[in-house]
């Protein structure tokens, strides 16, 4: 499963948003995640997340639908 963060087209830069994912199992933090600074596209691709755990990933990506 990949974890991302879309803007609808013509909304803000994304790296503005200054937008924050944590992570949980239960009620225990196990990750953070902060938007990328600097780069281009109009999503977030944060992480993936399988059996094994969670797989930062933290890069803009052009998204398209």
């Amino acid at each position: 499963m990949a974890i991302s963060l879309v803007l609808p087209e013509g909304q803000y830069r994304i790296v503005l948003t200054w937008a924050t994912v944590n992570v949980y199992k239960g009620s225990v933090l196990v990750d953070t995640f902060e938007v990328p600074a600097s780069g281009s596209g109009n999503a977030w691709y944060v992480f993936d997340i399988d059996a094994d755990g969670v797989h930062e990933v933290n890069e803009l990506i052009q998204y398209t639908n």
